[in-house]
């Protein structure tokens, strides 16, 4: 079972935000924020036309998470609205099940808001109490400078650079950046 203490903090423009476990009981508002970002947001891989996830799939994908021992899901709540949801998956085989990968994604009305920094530093704690995962990896547009700097602050490596990954919509091309997080054993 994966998961943590939910607790309470404050976000930069003093607003309460609630961080928890992605259960089941959200995969309703996860969908629907999944739906939302992707309409939005420039720099996630799926665009909104192959966003195909129903709510079904997103409980079997929570559930899933749930019941797996080096993966977790968890979401930020404000006012009973989900504003910013974190998935990690460890490695499936015992070569790599010490290392994961790591994404996330924030409403557009909280960025830099610091709900990004609370859901990251959930996630390091989780994975300093875990038993197996030793590190957290992920990748991000080069694009994506306000992600890129979150995740330096909280002790990511650039260890790669994919050049010309990503085509956007306009024709233009954008690096992924690799990055790496140690846990520290």
């Amino acid at each position: 079972m994966a998961a943590i203490l939910e607790h309470q903090s404050k976000a930069k423009n003093q607003k309460p935000i609630l961080i928890q476990t992605a259960t089941v009981e959200y995969a309703e508002q996860i969908t629907d924020f999944l739906r939302e970002i992707v309409k939005e947001a420039p720099y996630l891989l799926t665009a909104e036309d192959e966003f195909t996830n129903s709510y079904t799939d997103q409980e079997r994908f929570l559930d899933r998470l749930y019941n797996q021992k080096n993966a977790l899901a968890l979401v930020a709540i404000h006012n009973d609205r989900v504003i910013g949801f974190l998935d990690f998956h460890g490695g499936k085989n015992k070569r790599n099940q010490h290392d994961g990968t790591l994404g996330m994604s924030v409403h557009k009305d909280w960025r830099n808001q610091g709900v990004g920094d609370e859901l990251l530093k959930a996630l390091k704690q989780w994975a300093a109490k875990h038993l197996t995962i030793e590190k957290i990896s992920l990748e991000v547009f080069s694009r994506n400078i306000g992600a890129v700097h979150l995740y330096i602050k909280h002790g990511f490596n650039q260890e790669g650079r994919k050049v010309n990954a990503i085509k956007m919509p306009d024709g233009s091309y954008s690096d992924l950046i690799i990055m790496g997080y140690a846990t520290g054993k």
